[in-house]
């Protein structure tokens, strides 16, 4: 039997509140109550983050043939555009244990890959709330610092977690709007810093290039500048990317100001990060081989980060060995 997703709106609230009432133990870890409020549907239905309407606002009834078997909330580019947030993912008790959470997850992320058109999503989770291995399981991993929480009964701590799924794009599809943001972007540093070398790279700087859509500019400073450079850039709201490779000659920072993924490569002048340009113009002189990564790239669609990465790097070793031996 097929395992659906039903969206669902407030008329449904009586066969939601079903769901929480077989699912107490839900009450028990995250509010601390013996018992299932009896406005946990009307709640879950109606709750909306800070500056999210109701359009953005998807609620799922997980079925099983005719079953209610659990329930998922969503919210649409939350907590910043382009992102999926997921508010509560449920199954009734008798069906856990069974494979379907991971069945409904796997349907849910389909459904953001396919219908949302979004490619990264987030939740948070209750540490008393034992789920953590659930969704690591399902290829999410920590971000931000825990934070205290409280239900109703029960004082805990909350944590961040995210996935990113691959989403490409075609070129007429992106490419004149993020050569514009690059404009924007080199404007407002360039007013606070003074750089010799501000350069567009990555997928986004080569015509023709399928993308994840995200913007990576390349700043180059003298050794003697690079810790002023970075602090600088910190001031004007950018910070250094945690879990990156970080060196003596390389700092990859980011910002959020720009409501879209900007990245800058710190990169000393002259160092072996200067492979950033060459690999670029390199690509830029062979359109041919910009379209055989765009179809890998377009194969690519749906995997996780970590399985992308391995399979594109496999691709750039194999260009590198071919023509930069």
């Amino acid at each position: 039997m097929e395992l659906e997703l039903k969206r669902i709106n407030i008329s449904h609230a009586n066969e939601l509140q079903k769901v929480f009432e077989k699912a107490p133990q839900y009450a028990l870890n995250v509010d601390g109550t013996n018992y299932v409020p009896k406005d946990s549907a009307m709640r879950a239905l109606q709750a909306l983050p800070p500056s999210t309407s109701y359009k953005d606002k998807y609620v799922f009834l997980i079925k099983l043939g005719n079953e209610n078997i659990g329930a998922i909330d969503l919210i649409r580019d939350y907590p910043e555009k382009d992102t999926a947030y997921i508010g509560l993912l449920i199954l009734c008790e008798e069906m856990q244990g069974k494979g379907f959470g991971r069945k409904a997850y796997k349907a849910l992320e389909k459904y953001i890959l396919n219908e949302l058109g979004l490619g990264r999503i987030q939740l948070s989770y209750v540490e008393s709330n034992p789920v953590e291995m659930f969704w690591s399981k399902n290829g999410f991993y920590k971000i931000g610092d825990r934070k205290p929480y409280e239900g109703i009964n029960r004082k805990s701590f909350s944590q961040k977690m995210e996935k990113e799924i691959m989403l490409f794009h075609e070129p007429q599809d992106y490419q004149d709007r993020l050569n514009e943001l690059f404009k924007n972007v080199r404007s407002d540093v360039l007013k606070s810093i003074s750089l010799s070398r501000f350069e567009h790279i990555g997928a986004s700087s080569i015509k023709g290039s399928v993308s994840k859509g995200d913007l990576d500019i390349f700043v180059g400073v003298d050794e003697n500048e690079f810790q002023h450079a970075r602090e600088k850039l910190k001031e004007i709201g950018f910070s250094e990317k945690e879990n990156t490779l970080r060196t003596d000659e390389l700092c990859m920072m980011v910002t959020e100001k720009y409501n879209h993924d900007v990245a800058l490569q710190v990169v000393v002048n002259g160092s072996e990060f200067e492979d950033f340009i060459v690999f670029r113009d390199f690509m830029i002189s062979r359109p041919d081989l910009v379209e055989e990564l765009n179809e890998l790239k377009r194969k690519c669609r749906g995997l996780s980060a970590d399985e992308y990465r391995s399979i594109k790097s496999k691709w750039v070793e194999k260009i590198l060995n071919q023509y930069f031996s």
